[in-house]
């Protein structure tokens, strides 16, 4: 099973897709140094070797950070893999 999640900046009143304007642009979510420090203290068994492509890996699953290497960064996107084991 897979998912890829984005991860963007949303104005705090905006609770649904639905009421994004088709033209929006969202603000960085910061810095390049900040964003890296935010997952790095979040997620500290994350692999940021490559800064633009961060790795967390468990025994059945892992999550790929594609962060990018665009300074500051606009966004975050997510691939997340794993196993679904039924009881």
């Amino acid at each position: 099973m897979s998912w890829d999640v984005l991860l963007v900046r949303l104005p705090d009143e905006v609770t649904s897709v639905s009421q994004m304007a088709h033209d929006y642009q969202p603000a960085p979510l910061g810095p390049r140094h900040d964003v890296l420090a935010t997952v790095a203290g979040v997620l500290p068994g994350a692999d940021l070797s490559d800064p633009a492509w961060g790795v967390l890996s468990g025994p059945t699953w892992s999550v790929e950070l594609s962060i990018g290497a665009a300074d500051p960064v606009d966004s975050m996107m997510l691939h997340i893999r794993g196993r679904v084991t039924r009881c």
